[in-house]
């Protein structure tokens, strides 16, 4: 019988049985990478990683000498081979191992410089994006600057949003599509402030020495260092006070230089006003009662 004819120590139903067990094992995997190459590409359009890029092209770099070879191997189990033939077999597969294996150690490589080329690229590309948003903003990180109602110290500029560390500690959160929107004030890149102040004295106050308070004011902002006097006038006639409103400039950015100049303005005001008998106006009412 056929069956019972032996080929280099098997029969033809063991040849037979081997045969397709190694066809069907490639099929097999065949089809497995194939499904498996497009469940990754199609996960790959869903996601903003690259992992799944990565396995995609290892799977299309799997090539089917190393699939025949493990095909052939599983066929051989039905098979009785000498130690010979078995060791061939073995070599064969250990050597498409490690040709695949070089394959896919290419693809991680080019992964790598890939990733690594995108990654510098982006941050040139990141670079040259905050260059031009914070010319456009303008503001910089450390510059103190408001935006609306806040106020607070630049922490961090990001692609899309903008951090501020305000005076009480919190920090405040802006996207940087509002804050092209909303009106920024950046003290930092002042190079001095301008002051505007108004002081009220009552009314009884005699003619000759209203006619004084401008140029007494004058004197004291003059004699002040860093400040250039602008004017002073006699301005308005409210309801329980006659005001004056000054103008004065200060040479210099920093906020705490400024309050200590307003200050010694105020107390030096204060002391000249005290010395001329000036008297300030505060909210009052008074009745005057006809004897008839």
């Amino acid at each position: 019988m056929v069956a019972e004819a032996t080929f280099w120590g098997n029969t033809a139903s063991h040849w037979l049985r081997g045969g397709i067990a190694a066809a069907a094992i490639l099929l097999l995997l065949i089809g497995f990478k194939a499904l498996l190459y497009r469940l990754m590409l199609s996960l790959a359009r869903k996601t903003h990683n690259d992992i799944d890029d990565l396995v995609a092209d290892l799977l299309q770099r799997l090539k089917y000498p190393i699939l025949t070879m493990i095909a052939i191997n599983t066929g051989a189990r039905f098979l009785e081979l000498c130690i010979k033939v078995k060791a061939i077999f073995n070599m064969l597969l250990v050597l498409t191992a490690l040709l695949q294996l070089a394959l896919w150690g290419n693809g991680i490589i080019d992964y790598i410089i890939r990733r690594r080329r995108q990654k510098q690229l982006d941050e040139e590309s990141s670079s040259t994006t905050l260059s031009a948003l914070t010319s456009v903003l303008p503001f910089v990180i450390g510059d103190f600057i408001t935006i609306d109602n806040f106020r607070g110290n630049v922490e961090h500029i990001g692609l899309k949003t903008t951090r501020l560390r305000s005076l009480s500690g919190e920090q405040l959160i802006f996207s940087n599509s509002d804050l092209l929107s909303s009106r920024i004030s950046n003290f930092k890149r002042m190079q001095q402030r301008r002051a505007q102040f108004i002081i009220t004295v009552i009314y009884q106050t005699p003619l000759e020495k209203l006619q004084t308070i401008p140029s007494l004011i004058e004197e004291i902002i003059n004699n002040i260092r860093e400040t250039r006097f602008e004017r002073a006038h006699f301005s308005t006639f409210s309801a329980a006070s006659l005001d004056f409103e000054i103008v004065y400039w200060v040479e210099s950015a920093e906020y705490k230089t400024f309050m200590d100049i307003q200050q010694k303005i105020n107390l030096a005001i204060c002391h000249k006003f005290a010395e001329l008998e000036i008297e300030f106006a505060y909210p009052t009412q008074t009745l005057f009662i006809n004897n008839t």
